[in-house]
């Protein structure tokens, strides 16, 4: 999720990242997002939410589309999550939290 406060540092920061993963992957020390999810839906307890998050987004995840952390937490408090915020960031990536 980019920081629309630091777009050049953002994006910077993922080329970054893109160049390191890329490099984990072809020295075998990571795994590729698709080998992730391959093995997950092989995995008893989460095959199934595999299974139906590949019934929601059948073409899987798009990289043209990557919304900043601010329209997650504003989608959050449209649909009524009354605590909303950013709990942890690493450069270009984040996860967001909300309580209902």
């Amino acid at each position: 999720m980019p920081d629309d406060a630091l777009p050049t540092l953002t994006a910077r920061l993922a080329d970054r990242a893109r160049q390191r993963r890329t490099a984990r992957h072809a020295a075998g020390a990571a795994q590729s997002w698709s080998g992730w999810w391959e093995q997950a839906a092989e995995d008893p307890a989460l095959g199934p939410l595999v299974e139906k998050r590949r019934q929601i987004y059948p073409t899987g995840h798009s990289p043209e589309w990557n919304p900043p952390a601010d329209w997650h937490l504003t989608a959050l408090r449209a649909a009524g999550f009354t605590e909303v915020g950013v709990l942890w960031r690493n450069g270009a990536d984040a996860a967001v939290a909300a309580l209902a």
